[in-house]
């Protein structure tokens, strides 16, 4: 029966617009419109000051969306990192640890050598980056302005990377990106619950630029004129557009300072033709649409 209803909210979530206001998806607009009014009010109180917003004596750059999930952040922070290590900069990366043991307290899940956290205490995405990142440390903390200065007592970071945080309005950025998914950028237009938006389209007036992700290869129509807003606050905002593609990878244990692992590039060609393939991430249809590309 849970899992019924839990299946037919997310059809709404996800359908399109409309319903009548005595069916599920008139009482999830409802509901939406009361959490939307909580996210202005909350918006507004930092706008405002009225709450205060915490700074950090380095450049923070903040990685994150509009929508629940399946945007790509992760990948994004990871490439975002890298090219900032590669301009020469000290940098590190913050992530909230989502589900870790390590989420409330904070901590180091790697000082860009050794994985000083298991995936249960980190995290599964901030272990995932702490293993992908050489030489950058990754941090962990539900409070990002105290994860921050553990960050600069322990690395001196010049740039630190915040992964998912484009709504963690206590701490100040220099630079806002917000990934659009390019085939669905806004949902069905709706708030959560009603649908899958975090927060209003006009929250994109905070951001200093848009990266759509999964792009099909060419160009797709500007998203804020097409499938958004057309007002002239969002016409300013570069766009920056984002392919996906596939690459196969083999976890190999060598006992590197890096951890205990490290992972080998496998050619198309050298993978199985039969595979079990499992996903615990927001877009599992995603998932399986690149392995069948492939």
């Amino acid at each position: 029966m849970r899992s019924h209803i839990r299946t037919r909210i997310e059809s709404v979530m996800k359908g399109p617009a409309g319903g009548s206001p005595i069916s599920l998806e008139g009482t999830l607009s409802a509901l939406g419109a009361v959490y939307g009014w909580i996210v202005k009010l909350r918006s507004d109180a930092y706008r405002q000051g009225w709450f205060p917003v915490n700074r950090l004596p380095c450049q923070v750059i903040s990685v994150g969306n509009l929508t629940l999930g399946g945007t790509g952040k992760t990948p994004m922070t990871i490439y975002v990192s890298q090219q900032i290590q590669s301009m020469g900069f000290r940098t590190a990366v913050i992530s909230r640890g989502y589900g870790g043991r390590a989420e409330k307290t904070g901590g180091i899940v790697s000082d860009g050598r050794r994985l000083l956290m298991k995936p249960i205490d980190a995290g599964d995405e901030p272990y995932m980056m702490a293993r992908k990142l050489e030489g950058i440390p990754v941090l962990v903390g539900q409070d990002r302005y105290h994860t921050g200065n553990l960050a600069l007592d322990a690395f001196f970071p010049e740039v630190i990377i915040l992964d998912d945080a484009y709504q963690h309005l206590r701490l100040y950025r220099d630079i806002n990106l917000v990934l659009l998914d390019a085939s669905n950028p806004f949902g069905n237009g709706h708030l959560f619950p009603r649908g899958t938006l975090r927060e209003p389209i006009s929250a994109l007036s905070r951001a200093d630029a848009v990266i759509m992700t999964r792009c099909p290869g060419e160009l797709p129509p500007e998203p804020l004129t097409a499938s958004g807003p057309s007002d002239h606050r969002y016409r300013r905002l570069p766009v920056f557009h984002t392919i996906h593609d596939v690459r196969f990878t083999v976890a190999e244990s060598h006992g590197t300072t890096h951890g205990n692992e490290r992972t080998r590039h496998v050619p198309e060609e050298g993978v199985p033709e039969k595979v079990f393939a499992f996903s615990a991430i927001a877009r599992n249809d995603e998932f399986i649409r690149s392995l069948n590309s492939a």
